[in-house]
């Protein structure tokens, strides 16, 4: 296995010591490793070609106002087609949990996409898309 070596900040190295130490990893590659293969996967997720039909997991929060609340609605009815699910949670001092479900090509659901993370007051957005293979 090669041996990699960095700089890093030192405030960020802290906090991630202290996570690993949190999380219980032994050592710093261990959870480099893994923090690396999350990286990876990650980009590698967001670079399906146009054509390849996804499943694609949006996971976001944001601070209800009922302009946002409205936006978000009707954004989601718009792509009924292509949403599957919708779960809609209620955090704490109005902060909102959602995760969306859907189904198409990358070309299909980029402006799904964009147009949802984009929003005015969005606080987080992350896109997992997994690429539907025809089984076989």
């Amino acid at each position: 296995m090669p041996i990699v070596s960095f700089s890093v900040d030192t405030n960020l190295l802290r906090r991630f010591e202290a996570i690993m130490k949190e999380e219980g990893y032994s050592t710093k590659s261990e959870a480099f490793r893994l923090a690396l293969r999350e990286f990876v996967s990650n980009r590698e997720s967001q670079h399906l070609k146009d054509d390849v039909p996804t499943e694609t997991i949006l996971v976001f929060s944001y601070l209800d106002t009922p302009t946002l609340r409205d936006q978000l609605l009707e954004i989601q009815h718009k792509h009924m087609s292509k949403i599957k699910e919708s779960l809609h949670r209620h955090l704490y001092g109005g902060l909102c949990f959602e995760v969306i479900t859907l189904t198409g090509t990358r070309r299909e659901l980029k402006p799904i996409i964009t147009s949802l993370e984009t929003l005015r007051g969005m606080d987080f957005f992350k896109v997992l898309a997994f690429e539907l293979r025809p089984e076989g």
